[in-house]
């Protein structure tokens, strides 16, 4: 029911045990229908901005939450999380590292545009499978440390890490970010020593199409990553 901006709370003691809600932007719903919402997989509640993080005690166990534009949330809003499988919280300027050591074990994390997010962060994300963090510009080499055996991860955006921080990441199917030629020349390297090692690269004036390296048969350029 996405941009249905006329519905209100009361629609949703209609819902109770419902599997999957879409409701972004769905201008009139505050946190008193979450009451009616325990026990949910998947929801979106993307740009509801009369949402907050009170809203969150009725969703322990979720699997599932797209969260975008929600700039009303913090912190606090995490403590309700542990456990959750897929998290998009794409621009959510209020949220920090401390939310973080609510994520421990989450599998797939968009956390686009968090620009209060730190290295910090990071320690409590060893393990997970897919990242994106691109435009976190305080995120530098130091956080890769902690993504060793990351499969997919796209950082478009990220000015601090160099080229110097592929190392962490040797073995990794999918890597979207090379934006400057540093970066270009550090997972060419990476190419030569591991086959499975996948990258979209891109130079700030065109697109390197045709690339010959000793040793290297094939250079597949991806698609670029979509994370919801």
């Amino acid at each position: 029911m996405s941009n249905c901006v006329h519905v209100d709370n009361s629609a949703f003691s209609h819902l109770k045990g419902i599997h999957a809600l879409y409701m972004s932007c769905c201008d009139q719903i505050s946190d008193q229908a979450f009451i009616h919402l325990a026990g949910i997989h998947t929801l979106d509640i993307s740009n509801c901005d009369r949402i907050s993080d009170e809203a969150f005690q009725h969703l322990k166990g979720i699997h599932t939450l797209i969260m975008k534009n929600c700039y009303q949330i913090t912190d606090a809003a995490f403590v309700h999380l542990k456990g959750i499988h897929t998290l998009n919280m794409t621009a959510c300027a209020e949220v920090t590292d401390a939310a973080f050591i609510h994520l421990k074990g989450i599998h797939t994390l968009n956390m686009r545009s968090c620009e209060s997010i730190t290295d910090a962060a990071f320690v409590h994300l060893k393990g997970i499978h897919t990242l994106n963090m691109s435009c976190c510009d305080q995120i530098t080499n130091a956080a890769l440390v902690h993504l060793k055996g990351i499969h997919t991860l796209e950082m478009r955006g990220c000015e601090q890490i160099s080229g110097a921080a592929l190392v962490h990441l040797t073995g990794i199917h999918t890597l979207n970010d090379a934006n400057y030629s540093e970066m270009f020349d550090a997972a060419l390297g990476l190419l030569q020593l591991h086959k499975s090692f996948s990258v979209k690269t891109y130079s700030g004036r065109q697109l390197c199409s045709e690339i010959h390296i000793p040793g290297v048969h094939s250079f597949d350029f991806l698609q670029p990553l979509q994370l919801w």
